[in-house]
């Protein structure tokens, strides 16, 4: 009989100390991610006079018009560095996914849009330096339009951590924490119930990400916010046949901005022809119906097929051109046999 005790050991103790290795391996791993995440200021807005909501964590200010007034926001350093903080103001805007955008972003505004925040509210300096574990209050000046509006004016005041210069490890590996701190800004003034209306802006094909997709513009044209919106799109042939449908619930829509809503083909191509687009939005008891036909043409249709990571290349040409090829030399050579059978 074989002696495995020697063996069964070297395997046990083989095997705990593999265990002990990723454990330790693990911890290290969690400590490097914990502290890569580890937020090193904080903010905190500071009561104001003109808060309509004392409970409110953002500003929900009162205005009136002509009024100069400003606003603060407690700038923390909670690490044991020295730290530079940008601060910017932004508009409202509204993402693809129908989420109310606060910090600045590439999405758009509608042109309805006349008093934007950044006209409104400044800021100076616009970078606070912080010793270690200090604070400064960030100060915010409000000039409100001299002319009275009905409706708000929103967007957000952002704090963002001036990365320092990339500096690579030993194995040229580095790791940049860029993250911010976003506080919402509403300023009111009128009393008067906006009716809300949303309009249709261009419809058309594109790529986004290396995704084909059909983008219709849904333009919030008034000064207020359209919340638990249901949106139902089709894209459909001239004749009414659904191709493609997308169905999105629960979006908001910030003040006089403008959501690309996408409409995704799901992997397919863009075949060039005419379409019809058949949308929905329902939201505070009333409902937006859109029809609007539009056209993709051979050119799009090339250009974001190429762009599209999902799709497989398209051998369609190759493989007629081929069979072409080959019918014409089967050709050629059948009636070079006959014509020499002949001459036999």
């Amino acid at each position: 009989m074989r002696n495995t005790g020697g063996f069964n050991m070297t395997k046990k103790t083989l095997t705990t100390i593999i265990v002990m290795l990723c454990g330790v391996v693990g911890l290290l791993l969690h400590s490097q991610v914990a502290h890569a995440q580890s937020m090193d200021f904080s903010v905190e807005p500071q009561k104001s006079s003109l808060q309509r909501d004392q409970s409110k964590t953002y500003f929900d200010l009162n205005v009136k018009p002509g009024q100069k007034e400003s606003v603060m926001v407690k700038v923390t350093n909670t690490s044991d560095k020295r730290i530079k903080i940008n601060t910017n103001v932004n508009v409202a805007k509204t993402n693809p996914n129908g989420v109310v955008e606060y910090s600045k972003s590439r999405f758009k505004s509608d042109k309805t849009l006349t008093i934007p925040l950044t006209d409104v509210v400044t800021t100076a300096p616009k970078q606070l330096s912080l010793a270690p574990k200090s604070s400064k209050m960030a100060i915010f000046e409000i000039d409100a339009p001299k002319q009275k509006f009905n409706g708000v004016i929103a967007g957000g005041i952002s704090f963002k951590k001036v990365a320092p210069d990339k500096k690579k490890t030993s194995k040229g590996i580095s790791v940049t924490n860029n993250y911010q701190y976003v506080v919402g800004m509403v300023l009111h003034q009128g009393r008067q119930k906006l009716t809300p209306m949303l309009k249709l802006g261009d419809v058309k094909a594109k790529s986004e990400a290396g995704r084909n997709l059909v983008t219709a513009q849904l333009r919030n044209v008034k000064k207020r916010y359209l919340s638990q919106a249901k949106i139902v799109a089709k894209v459909q042939t001239t004749s009414k046949r659904t191709l493609y449908k997308s169905t999105k619930d629960h979006v908001q829509f910030a003040p006089n901005s403008i959501m690309d809503y996408p409409i995704r083909l799901n992997g397919e191509r863009f075949k060039p022809g005419r379409y019809r687009l058949d949308l929905t939005v329902t939201a505070v008891k009333k409902k937006w119906h859109f029809v609007r036909e539009f056209t993709i043409t051979k050119k799009q249709a090339e250009k974001y097929n190429n762009q599209d990571v999902t799709l497989k290349p398209d051998h369609t040409m190759l493989y007629w051109t081929v069979g072409s090829v080959m019918i014409i030399i089967i050709g050629v050579l059948s009636w070079v046999v006959i014509k020499m059978k002949r001459k036999r």
